[in-house]
C-alpha cells in the first residue's frame, strides 16, 4: 500500500521513486510475481490459482504524483499496480481534509491556537511540532463525519487565522481523468476509493452505500468499465464494518481492501471483503524483511498473541 510520492521541491514527504523502482527490480530477480489485487480477489473467491511467491502493488488517493512519477516505474517493471481514487478528488469537487490539516498548520504561526474536543488550547512548538499536531487533529477528525470534519475545519482555520482555499494548492493537486485513462490503457488498474474519502463507519448506511456507490459509478462512467475490488477509505478496522461489506458485495465487488497491516490468506475467504495490507516499507532491511516472508510468521505470531 502506497500513498504520495515524495518530492522535496514542493514540500511532500512520501515513498522514494528510486526506492520504489529499487524494490521492484529487487522483487523482479528473486522471481516474484506481479499480480493485481482483482487477481487476489479472484483467488481467495476461488475462480483463479495464483503463481508463488505473489505480490500486488496498490497507489490510495488519486493525487497527481502518483500517475507522473510512480505508474511510468511500474510500467517499467510490467507490474499492473492498482490505483484506487477518490472521484470526487478527481472531479476537484473536494480536496481532501487530511490535506487541508496539512495546509493549516503549514500557513499559521506559532504559538498554534486550536480547538481539541471543543476546547480552546494554545499548543507551543516545544510541547509538539506541527507533525505531530497535525496527527493529533487528523485522528480528531476520523471520529466524524464528512459534515462534521468540514465544520471542524472551518473552526480550526478561524482559530489559526488562516484561509482554506476552495480549490487545491499545487502541493494536493489531484491526477487527471485523462491521465486515469492513460494509465489504464497501458496495463495499470483504476479501482475506486470512494467520492469525498470519508469515514463510512460515521455516516449513515444509506450515506455510507452512496459514497461506495457513486464512486463504482464514476469509474464506470469515466474509464467505461465495471469495478472489481473496493479500497474503503482511511481503512483501519474501526472506519467500516460489516454494513460496509454487505453494500460492496451488493454493488457486485469481488472484494474490497482494508489498511490493516497483514498478507491476504487466500484460503480465507471470510475476510474478502476487508484484506489487508502492508504499508510500502521505508528501507531496504523492511523490504527484504517482508520479501523473505517474515513479516508473515510476525504477523501470525501477533495474531495469535491477541
Amino acid at each position: 500500500m502506497m500513498h504520495r510520492i515524495a518530492h522535496p521541491s514542493l514540500g511532500i514527504n512520501g515513498d522514494d521513486a528510486d526506492f520504489l523502482r529499487w524494490s521492484l527490480e529487487y522483487l523482479r530477480q528473486r522471481d516474484f510475481n506481479f499480480v493485481t489485487v482483482e487477481d487476489v480477489a479472484r483467488s481467495v473467491r476461488g475462480e483463479i490459482s495464483l503463481p508463488p511467491r505473489s505480490v500486488s502493488f496498490t497507489v490510495d488517493d488519486g493525487y497527481w504524483d502518483q500517475t507522473e512519477v510512480a505508474a511510468p516505474i511500474f510500467l517499467e517493471f510490467d507490474c499492473p499496480a492498482t490505483f484506487f481514487v477518490t472521484t470526487g478528488f478527481i472531479d476537484r469537487d473536494i480536496w481532501f481534509w487530511e490535506s487541508k490539516v496539512d495546509y493549516l498548520l503549514s500557513q499559521c504561526s506559532e504559538p498554534l491556537f486550536i480547538r481539541f474536543g471543543g476546547r480552546r488550547r494554545a499548543q507551543g512548538a516545544r510541547q509538539m511540532n506541527r507533525q505531530q499536531m497535525a496527527e493529533a487533529l487528523k485522528d480528531e477528525l476520523k471520529n466524524l463525519s464528512f459534515t462534521e470534519i468540514e465544520k471542524k475545519l472551518v473552526e480550526w482555520a478561524s482559530d489559526l487565522d488562516v484561509q482554506i482555499p476552495d480549490a487545491a494548492p499545487e502541493k494536493y493537486l489531484p491526477t487527471t481523468w485523462e491521465r486515469l485513462v492513460d494509465i489504464q490503457g497501458m496495463g495499470l488498474k483504476v479501482e475506486p476509493h470512494g467520492y469525498r474519502h470519508s469515514i463510512l463507519s460515521q455516516e449513515s448506511e444509506a450515506e455510507s452505500r452512496k459514497e461506495i456507490e457513486k464512486s463504482q459509478n464514476d469509474l464506470r462512467a469515466r474509464l467505461g468499465k465495471d469495478s472489481a475490488v473496493f479500497c474503503y477509505p482511511v481503512g483501519r478496522e474501526v472506519d467500516f464494518g460489516v454494513r460496509e461489506e454487505q453494500a460492496a458485495r451488493e454493488l457486485g465487488f469481488l472484494g474490497a481492501v482494508s489498511a490493516v497491516p497483514g498478507c491476504v490468506n487466500i484460503a480465507d475467504r471470510s475476510r474478502l471483503y476487508r484484506m489487508p495490507r502492508y504499508s510500502f516499507p521505508d528501507t531496504k532491511t523492511d523490504l527484504i524483511q517482508y520479501a523473505s516472508w517474515i513479516e508473515v510468521v510476525k504477523s501470525s505470531v501477533r495474531r495469535r498473541l491477541a
